[in-house]
């Protein structure tokens, strides 16, 4: 199927994508294909014994991981995978994952990763979504691709990494016997800048994930634009972290972006503070990325000190808002600031960051990377002032193009809504301050709306979890059940205490944000205790649990008679 025939029969009408522009110093490389973009063009330029992988501390160099590609690439070929087909993998962060993405592009496939995170509900609609005809799978999770087989009739072949018995037992392909004798005779598709090469899915926090697309074009600028703006690798950098490959944001670490440089990138299998401590310094990292709660946990570490992360050179943030308390204890431990970042899965990767200009701010995300127009609007998509809260749009190299959203009336709706002006419009509330810097506001869904003034989550947040008894955090509204044109706070709060916070240790945290909040109409009306704020793997709180949660207390309890909001501070 020609690229032609997969937009008409895939993607929405091209009236309703937002407008791509790519930057002119964006070079294209003379074979717009990825496989050689990322990985071939370094060994055509002698740099094949470059170190490529460092996999938990064995070292895969350039030429060893374009073979292994070329390996899968002719089995999959023999099997039957061909141009624009779609692939998905569910991988630990390993050497094996990043030759199975070079071996699908070097097909032409496109690339859909799955995440051993999702429920059987979400994996079954994702796979289905794209129509995958093949699942690479590490044999700790194949039971869960096994489990939706049946009911994906487009899944043909599933290749398992790590465990020959079960491919024997079971009727799979072996990943490790392919690699071994499959041909290594190179080979190349044609491809146009203007292919798709990655449809990647959103966690589906809101509703079922949503699959977005991202062409060649995108990717290559992309590559360049983080390179050049925010980590600025170059050969003998060796980048580090924890997120994971079948997820968007590692996906985009470890897979595409530090190959534009011919830079190294050092996997850790899954994430433990213990592991990435150790890879750090075994590895020699020189630029750290990872999520809030990965700085967080390093912290509680005894083993991260100056001297186990002395080869860093640069620390960077993104998924999810940055604490300034980690922040500030992340400096003082390790003598380096940490440069926040936003992204999107709909914009394949980075669209601010505060290493463009490495000046890092506590709290913002810093400023557009160069090649992004980002405007802050309000809702008659008229420019916001400086300070004032509006949604945030994005134009450049990539944007949101939806995945079969012609097919779903409620995405082909989402898909009008975030193109504004050509612009994309991603759901997030950001604040521009005149000295140039944007911070993160929340996402409009998580507004909440209470004696006519509009609050956002976060600023509550960051101020319960400075208090001595919080741990973590969340906060939410709900319509306040005797007038539901109002809204009422709640704040969830994890202590040692858990579930059963004390009413007077409420009363204290209500009273520490009454006292510290800037306006009374922000203060919680409810501090509840829970053992743990539900979280997405990229660690943004799941508000839509929370409700749930407070609507079930609700239900149970219809608020005990005699509490009264602004009294007991506390919901029992």
């Amino acid at each position: 199927m020609n690229r032609e025939e997969l937009e008409e029969q895939y993607l929405p009408p091209k009236e309703l994508w937002p407008e791509i522009i790519i930057p002119e110093e964006v070079p294209m490389p003379p074979k717009a294909n990825l496989a050689y973009a990322l990985l071939d063009r370094h060994v055509a330029a002698g740099k094949g014994d470059q170190v490529a992988v460092k996999d938990l501390g064995t070292c895969y160099t350039y030429r060893e991981i374009q073979e292994g590609s070329l390996r899968i690439a002719h089995g999959l070929v023999n099997l039957g995978i061909r141009k624009g087909q779609r692939v998905s993998y569910m991988l630990n962060n390993t050497k094996e994952a990043i030759m199975v993405n070079f071996a699908l592009q070097r097909i032409g496939a496109i690339v859909a990763p799955s995440s051993p995170y999702w429920d059987k509900e979400s994996l079954r609609f994702i796979l289905n979504n794209v129509g995958v005809s093949l699942c690479v799978v590490s044999s700790e999770y194949l039971s869960k691709i096994e489990a939706v087989k049946d009911e994906v009739p487009t899944l043909k072949w599933i290749m398992v990494v790590g465990d020959h018995k079960i491919c024997r037992e079971r009727g799979h392909i072996c990943f490790d016997q392919m690699l071994d004798t499959e041909d290594s005779s190179y080979f190349l598709e044609e491809m146009d800048p203007e292919d798709i090469a990655a449809v990647l899915h959103t966690s589906g926090t809101t509703g079922k994930p949503k699959g977005c697309v991202h062409k060649i074009k995108s990717v290559i600028s992309e590559c360049y634009l983080v390179n050049k703006y925010v980590w600025r690798l170059v050969e003998g950098d060796v980048l580090g972290g924890s997120a994971p490959v079948c997820l968007a944001a590692g996906y985009g670490t470890f897979c595409l972006i530090p190959f534009w440089a011919g830079s190294t990138i050092s996997l850790i299998p899954k994430f433990s503070p213990k592991n990435l401590i150790e890879a750090i310094e075994r590895d020699g990292v020189t630029v750290l990325t990872g999520l809030t709660n990965t700085y967080k946990a390093l912290l509680k570490h005894p083993g991260c000190t100056e001297e186990s992360t002395r080869h860093l050179r640069l620390c960077t943030a993104g998924g999810s808002t940055l604490d300034p308390p980690v922040y500030r204890s992340w400096l003082e431990r390790v003598g380096r600031p940490i440069y926040e970042g936003l992204g999107a899965t709909e914009m394949l990767h980075l669209v601010l960051s505060n290493a463009v200009h490495m000046r890092p701010k506590a709290g913002s995300v810093g400023f557009p990377i160069p090649g992004f127009d980002v405007k802050i609007i309000n809702e008659k998509n008229e420019p916001c002032p400086p300070g004032e809260m509006g949604r945030m749009i994005a134009k450049g190299p990539t944007g949101v193009i939806y995945w079969n959203a012609h097919r779903v009336p409620e995405l082909l709706e989402k898909q009008k809504r975030n193109v504004v002006d050509g612009y994309t419009c991603l759901g997030d509330v950001m604040t521009k301050v005149p000295s140039g810097y944007y911070y993160f506001v929340a996402r409009v869904k998580d507004l909440m709306h209470k004696e006519g003034k509009t609050i956002g989550p976060l600023e509550i947040e960051e101020l319960l979890i400075t208090h001595p008894y919080v741990e973590d955090a969340g906060v939410i509204s709900l319509p306040k059940e005797e007038n539901k044109e109002d809204e009422e706070i709640v704040a969830f709060v994890v202590t040692k205490w858990g579930d059963n916070l004390p009413m007077e240790k409420r009363r204290e945290i209500r009273q520490f944000c009454k006292e510290n909040l800037d306006a009374e109409y922000k203060v919680p009306d409810c501090i509840e205790g829970v053992a743990f704020i539900p979280r997405t793997p990229a660690g943004k709180p799941l508000r839509n649990i929370l409700r749930k949660w407070e609507m079930g207390k609700r239900l149970e309890r219809q608020r005990k008679a005699g509490y009264k909001s602004g009294s007991s501070g506390g919901c029992s």
